[in-house]
């Protein structure tokens, strides 16, 4: 999506999140008391992390 120029707010994904979930496009991280969500290859293109 990043090569094609296509945007997505943060606020689609997070309005989106739970879906994404359960669809296995991103994964939940707990470390230690915080909460990570990694976004997929297919989102990004690399993985990052989001906090």
């Amino acid at each position: 999506m990043k090569n094609k120029k296509y945007r997505v707010s943060r606020a689609t994904l997070y309005n989106t999140i739970e879906l994404l979930l359960e669809c296995g496009l991103v994964r939940k991280h707990q470390l230690a008391k915080i909460k990570h969500i990694t976004k997929n290859l297919i989102l990004t293109g690399n993985t990052t992390m989001l906090s």
